[in-house]
């Protein structure tokens, strides 16, 4: 038995959408600081890249494709 015949259909609704959303802001602070041009190669830039580019794999592959196939 799937996990989504457990719960309301309303829920459904409101659970797919907004792991779109999520992963449409996701992919746009992607974009935001990928065109971002530093004078320097800087630490907080690089930082921030490191951490955007795992957030971005999950928001947009993991929860908003993978995800809602077994929910």
């Amino acid at each position: 038995m799937r996990f989504q015949e457990k719960l309301p259909l309303q829920v459904f609704y409101i659970v797919h959408p907004d792991l779109g959303i999520v992963a449409l802001g996701s992919a746009g602070l992607l974009a935001a600081t990928l065109t971002l041009q530093p004078k320097q190669p800087r630490p907080a830039y690089l930082l921030a890249l490191l951490g955007l580019l795992p957030f971005s794999f999950q928001t947009i592959i993991l929860d908003a494709i993978a995800w809602p196939a077994y929910f």
